[in-house]
């Protein structure tokens, strides 16, 4: 008897100590999908607020960590280990050996901007144009071996917008959102004119699997898939003009 009881008080706690249990998640830095206020030592954004509404739904306590414009050291924190999971966009790479995918959160578009003054108002706009693209990204199928135009594989957007501003290529592919606040935040977006969408990517949960709180994710895929059914998340997201 006083083992079966034993054995119930650590069934009935077994939850509570996982739900005490520290979430690391990592995404990218960069305005309106994720940065810190130094001042009120805060995160602010879409994802830290997606983030947020999922702790209080799960009871889980999630420690946010930000990559400064590199999708390529996010893999490598998952493919480490060193972070439990990540919310990002889809990439070229197939990352399914080190990574486990979860819900989508939404789906972003995809395109091109091009430099100020070049007229990029439909797809045949950007014949013999050189245009860079993080090699982590995928844009469409149809981009990718379309060879009416030259591409130079680059590790992050910023590198891209600098060739842009130098005029070293016409044009940089990828999140729409995220080149024009990059742009922006380094004072370049007077370089950038036209944008073209191409697609729609989604932002997913994508945890590692190296990672020893995998048994979150049927939890965190729930509270995620809640808050689409219940108009939480697209209301997250109209607050972000996304």
């Amino acid at each position: 008897m006083v083992v079966i009881r034993i054995l119930l008080i650590g069934c009935l706690l077994a939850p509570l100590l996982s739900n005490a249990d520290e979430l690391k998640v990592i995404t990218i830095n960069t305005y309106p999908w994720a940065y810190h206020d130094d001042q009120h030592n805060k995160y602010f954004g879409l994802f830290p607020s997606i983030i947020s509404e999922i702790e209080t739904r799960t009871g889980y306590k999630i420690k946010i960590s930000l990559s400064d414009f590199s999708f390529a050291r996010i893999d490598r924190e998952l493919r480490a280990g060193r972070q439990d999971c990540s919310v990002n966009i889809s990439i070229v790479d197939d990352n399914r050996d080190f990574v486990i995918y979860g819900e989508t959160l939404i789906e972003h578009h995809m395109g091109v901007v091009a430099r100020k003054g070049l007229k990029l108002d439909e797809y045949s706009d950007l014949m013999g144009l050189s245009v860079s693209v993080n090699d982590k990204l995928f844009i469409s199928e149809s981009f990718y071996l379309d060879k009416g135009f030259r591409k130079e594989y680059d590790v992050d957007y910023l590198t891209g917008i600098e060739k842009l501003v130098h005029g070293r290529v016409d044009a940089v592919a990828g999140a729409i959102k995220t080149i024009n606040e990059l742009a922006k935040f380094r004072d370049f977006d007077g370089f950038l004119g036209q944008s073209l969408k191409l697609g729609l990517t989604p932002i997913s949960l994508q945890c590692s699997k190296k990672s020893k709180k995998l048994y979150v994710v049927a939890e965190v895929n729930e509270a995620i898939k809640s808050m689409k059914i219940d108009g939480t998340m697209q209301k997250i997201v109209s607050k972000y003009g996304l």
